[in-house]
């Protein structure tokens, strides 16, 4: 039975029984309740009462019906279509001021929104769709553009001809720009990344200072101790390539490290200014200092000196961020009498020599590296690159990485990503299980947010198209030298 019919027979059972009421109380007033009626006057009066009932329960019935029922009906039909995926034809009639009226307008706007919600999922999809397509873009690109970029920056390395120099450098730039880029359009569908020319490096600086006030100022106040901040920073300084959140956590890091190097108090003095092609920041602490052995490893992941604080991630994160932009970061510390860490960041229109300008000293140590790559052009020019340091093997597939590593030693893998067969992180994931000391590098063309559950398996993280030499050879250094920690730690 609907809902029309239910309230149908409950009217009219209420108004039989609102007849029989009726009757009972004008029988009562009649014969001022003693005496009956005769029969045939009792059969008369009760058809009345119950006939002037259903008459009223009629009309009742069809007010409601016209009023009531038949517009609740409509509005019935009209979300029945919704729900059912037909879609509505047209909007609810909206007639005069009552409830009925109000829930119509209601009804009416909550379709306007169902279909703007529509509408913008559609274009979500179509989008999400684009930034999948514009990721496979730029990840094949990247590869390609590895071909254009290291390439002639090898080129650049043993040609002296200034006239051939400078049309490689064309080559190289144009590589650069490409990458770029492809960067862009990845960045503008995918939103993956604020990384771009930072222009406020200085106020970046200032902000993070004030954001780490409670450490050097309150903290160590209430401990009875002085620590003083100054600032030495340098006006004009050109744009760099990063993001500003980037440059605001990196410089927290380096500001925590100093704090927790003056127990008893001291100064840490930040300066910034121009340094070839590019700008060098300084953060430098009169505290404890560290040994040579610790200064080695200090951006090495999970490293740290810290008792009960600290993951030992903050330099190594550090370190990856300024690699990642292209920079260099070394550190100088004498145990007490304090550390200081100087970072170079090229500007976001350097050109090759800027990028090798900033140079790490650090004797090179030799090792055995597996390059792991599908693409031919990305494992013979990353060999190319390492062979004069290194020994270097290639291979196509991470099924044949995996033999290889069952049988031979080697102190750093270099993965791909996306990769035929297993994908990277899954062979980086084995490799982890069985050969835990080995340093691992994830080399790809894939843009990854930082929170990328994946970056974890890897030691170190280079970005297609390795348009920076000598940023490959310093990560496989630091790569090769953590192996050696962690076989030592292990023995």
């Amino acid at each position: 039975m609907t809902l029309r019919y239910k309230i149908h027979a409950v009217i009219i059972v209420v108004f039989v029984v609102l007849a029989a009421v009726i009757f009972f109380i004008s029988h009562m007033v009649l014969l001022d309740g003693y005496e009956a009626l005769e029969p045939q006057n009792l059969k008369q009066h009760i058809t009345v009462v119950t006939g002037i009932s259903l008459i009223f329960g009629v009309l009742l019935i069809f007010v409601l019906e016209k009023w009531v029922l038949s517009r609740l009906t409509e509005m019935n039909h009209w979300v029945e279509e919704i729900g059912g995926g037909e879609g509505a034809s047209g909007r609810l009639p909206v007639e005069g001021n009552d409830e009925l009226a109000n829930f119509a307008g209601a009804l009416n706007e909550m379709l306007e929104h169902v279909k703007a919600t529509e509408q913008e999922l559609v274009r979500l999809e179509r989008l999400s769709a684009l930034g999948e397509l514009a990721a496979g873009i730029n990840h094949n690109l990247n590869n390609i553009l590895v071909g254009v970029t290291v390439s002639s920056e090898f080129l650049l390395e043993d040609v002296e001809d200034p006239e051939i120099r400078e049309r490689i450098e064309v080559i190289f730039r144009a590589g650069r720009q490409a990458a770029d880029l492809v960067a862009r359009l990845q960045d503008a569908m995918l939103g993956e990344s604020e990384e771009g020319a930072l222009r406020s490096v200085n106020e970046v600086i200032r902000e993070a200072v004030e954001a780490a006030r409670p450490r050097w100022k309150d903290e160590a106040e209430l401990k009875g101790h002085e620590i003083a901040v100054e600032l030495d920073l340098s006006h004009d300084l050109p744009a760099i390539r990063g993001s500003s959140s980037g440059l605001y956590n990196l410089m927290l890091n380096l500001l925590f490290n100093a704090v927790d190097a003056l127990p008893n108090g001291g100064s840490i003095e930040i300066r910034s200014m121009v340094v070839g092609e590019g700008i060098q920041l300084s953060v430098r602490d009169t505290g404890v200092g560290m040994d040579e052995e610790t200064a080695k490893r200090v951006f090495e992941p999970f490293f740290t000196t810290k008792v009960q604080i600290g993951t030992g991630l903050g330099l190594s994160t550090v370190y990856n961020t300024i690699v990642g932009w292209g920079g260099k970061i070394d550190v100088d510390s004498v145990s007490g009498a304090g550390t200081v860490f100087t970072i170079w960041l090229p500007s976001a229109e350097v050109g090759l020599e800027g990028s090798l300008a900033f140079s790490n000293a650090t004797a090179v140590e030799s090792g055995r590296v597996l390059v792991v790559d599908d693409q031919d052009i990305v494992t013979e020019l990353v060999h190319d690159i390492l062979v004069p340091t290194h020994e270097v093997t290639s291979t196509h597939t991470g099924e044949i990485a995996l033999q290889l590593l069952d049988g031979e030693d080697y102190d750093v893998v270099m993965l791909d990503l996306g990769m035929p067969g297993i994908p990277g992180d899954q062979v980086a994931l084995k490799i982890r299980d069985t050969v835990p000391d080995v340093a691992l590098v994830l080399m790809t063309g894939w843009r990854l947010r930082d929170d990328d559950a994946r970056l974890a398996l890897f030691d170190f993280h280079l970005r297609k198209p390795l348009s920076n030499l000598n940023r490959v050879r310093d990560v496989v250094r630091r790569a090769v030298r953590l192996r050696r920690v962690r076989r030592e730690e292990l023995n």
